[in-house]
């Protein structure tokens, strides 16, 4: 027999008390060792919880429960697309998500951008401080007299992103430089009788000398592309605008948005004028924030 001593702590002043136990043996090599203690068996004992109901119980009143959850879970919803996801593999959609909102309220601090696109404060903050390095977005002036600590509202960077368009209309043509923000930088303007394909090509290098004239390295590659509003089909504009039914007919065989291409080095867009300007109204002009909306 072998003696252990082990102290409890006891309501009055601690004391110490013997326990006899016994020892095991093991034997090794043949000799015994005095003081081996094998593995204790475990007691099949039923686990309770805080209510006092042993785990099988638990999970029998919890059936009902978890089925219904699961069922919840798997039933189809609606897709909110104002709301941000935390998957990497749509880093960019979150990114045009957070400036879409920054655009529509014109500043917003990171707390308000993870609450409205149900995005982790962890990813805004990723998301924020890559789009300040790309320089699309600035910090502005922290806000104060407010409940908490003071916010940074960010806002768009007008020198973030530049992109040209080009208007071809029925008695004139215009050629843009325009701002993140919608701001015009340059603008060229020209009336005539009736366009022409070559009129066309003609104007739209005077612009882009205009803007290479006038642009230093540094904004020229913040250039994106070049956008072309025009109607459909303009070679039955005959009766509307008058031109000769020859010079009309130029425009069946000719890729508009082809040749523009050859004169810049920047993607090309082309899109039908009136779906131009609603596109435009909703970004850039629709300050009410109306969701539906006619445009004549």
């Amino acid at each position: 027999m072998s003696i252990a001593a082990e102290h409890r702590p006891a309501a009055g002043p601690a004391r110490m008390r013997t326990a006899i136990r016994p020892a095991r043996t093991c034997r090794r090599g043949g000799k015994p060792i005095r003081g081996f203690r094998g593995k204790r068996s475990k007691q099949k004992t039923s686990k309770r919880g805080r209510s006092g109901m042993s785990t099988g119980d638990q999970r029998r009143e919890d059936g009902p429960r978890a089925d219904s959850a699961a069922a919840e879970a798997a039933r189809p919803r609606a897709v909110d697309f104002a709301r941000g996801t935390n998957q990497s593999g749509v880093r960019l959609y979150n990114e045009r998500l957070v400036l879409s909102l920054i655009r529509r309220h014109e500043t917003l601090p990171k707390a308000e951008i993870a609450r409205l696109t149900g995005l982790s404060a962890q990813t805004i903050t990723i998301i924020m401080r890559q789009l300040e390095t790309d320089g699309l977005v600035v910090k502005r002036s922290r806000q104060r007299g407010r409940v908490g600590q003071p916010s940074v509202p960010f806002a768009l960077n007008p020198d973030g992103a530049l992109s040209l368009g080009v208007k071809i209309g029925r008695r004139s043509a215009d050629f843009v430089l325009i701002d993140f923000v919608g701001g015009v930088r340059h603008a060229l303007h020209e009336i005539f009788a009736y366009p022409t394909p070559s009129g066309i090509l003609d104007f739209v290098s005077r612009g882009l000398a205009r803007v290479a004239a006038d642009l230093d390295p540094a904004a020229a590659a913040r250039i994106s592309g070049l956008g072309i509003a025009a109607p459909f089909e303009l070679w039955n504009w005959e009766e509307q605008t008058g031109a000769p039914r020859r010079v009309l007919d130029q425009w069946r065989t000719f890729d508009v948005r082809g040749e523009i291409a050859r004169l810049c080095p920047w993607p090309v867009f082309f899109c039908n004028d009136a779906t131009a300007a609603c596109g435009a109204e909703l970004f850039l002009g629709n300050r009410g924030h109306h969701l539906d909306y006619l445009y004549f």
